[in-house]
């Protein structure tokens, strides 16, 4: 942390400039920001992964799961597997404190209920999936982005009520 306090005074009184159109003295707004380590993993011992391995692994293990289930749609198409491998990272991060050491597990970040990123997509899939339908249902079959719902209706319906407890947990 101090060679980046050093590194910054160093560009402060050099006057660092990249262009002309940066804001005056923004060398003096830079701040270190510590983040906590990822634990086994250490870049001076040299054991560390690149990031685009960590999310070819999460798209890996995320494509087999979605291959194992019935419930899958589009099996071979593995943009799908990268997205929630990526939201699964972005979650996992989200959820633990920035400078708090971490133990990193696929298992746990691709899991498909509770607090993860998987839950969130496939969640935001069911939403959209209801707004579709309830929409077909209201304009008669027209699929339409801005259709004005009965809230009567969308409480009364079994799965829209499934899915309002599910979020509310």
């Amino acid at each position: 942390m101090h060679h980046f306090i050093a590194l910054f005074r160093l560009m402060e009184l050099l006057k660092v400039q990249t262009n002309k159109y940066n804001d005056d003295d923004w060398e003096k707004k830079l701040r270190h920001v510590t983040f906590g380590k990822v634990e086994g993993m250490s870049t001076r011992s040299g054991n560390f992964v690149l990031l685009s391995d960590v999310v070819r692994d999460g798209s890996l293990i995320m494509q087999e799961s979605r291959d194992k289930s019935p419930n899958t749609r589009n099996h071979g198409d593995t943009t799908i597997a990268t997205q929630l491998a990526i939201s699964a990272l972005i979650v996992n991060s989200l959820k633990v404190r920035r400078n708090r050491d971490v133990k990193f597990d696929w298992n746990q970040a691709l899991k498909p209920n509770g607090e993860t990123g998987v839950s969130l997509q496939y969640t935001h899939a069911r939403l959209s999936s209801l707004e579709m339908k309830l929409s077909e249902r209201f304009s008669g079959g027209q699929a339409q982005k801005s259709a004005n719902f009965d809230i009567d209706y969308i409480l009364s319906d079994p799965l829209a009520f499934d899915l309002v407890i599910h979020l509310a947990k």
